[in-house]
């Protein structure tokens, strides 16, 4: 089965805020990041759901949602029908827990 793989507002703004903060750095860098994320995030397409569960929601009993690790960074997701839903791009040094509980109002 093929998953249409859709990106919420938010996610795309997480995303090109990482590659922009990285940018100030190294713009060759930032990306090499950003493609990587994005091209990791297309091959949900194909089986989503071998993806491990959000730790940090499952606390709350919450197995709507799952995540895919790419470096430090976390891409939150849920699979609904034929459809991959991101919700949100995390570095995983942040207060995890806090960013989604506002996000998802938990």
């Amino acid at each position: 089965m093929h998953f249409k793989v859709i990106w919420s507002e938010p996610a795309r703004n997480d995303l090109r805020s990482l590659v922009e903060y990285i940018s100030y750095d190294d713009k060759e860098t930032a990306r090499r990041i950003g493609t990587e994320i994005y091209e990791a995030v297309g091959k949900l397409s194909e089986l989503p759901n071998r993806s491990r569960l959000v730790p940090e929601l499952r606390l709350y009993n919450n197995i709507s949602f799952r995540e895919i690790l790419i470096s430090v960074w976390r891409v939150i997701f849920t699979v609904m029908n034929d459809t991959v839903l991101v919700y949100a791009v995390l570095d995983s040094r942040q207060n995890v827990s806090d960013i989604l509980s506002k996000r998802l109002v938990l």
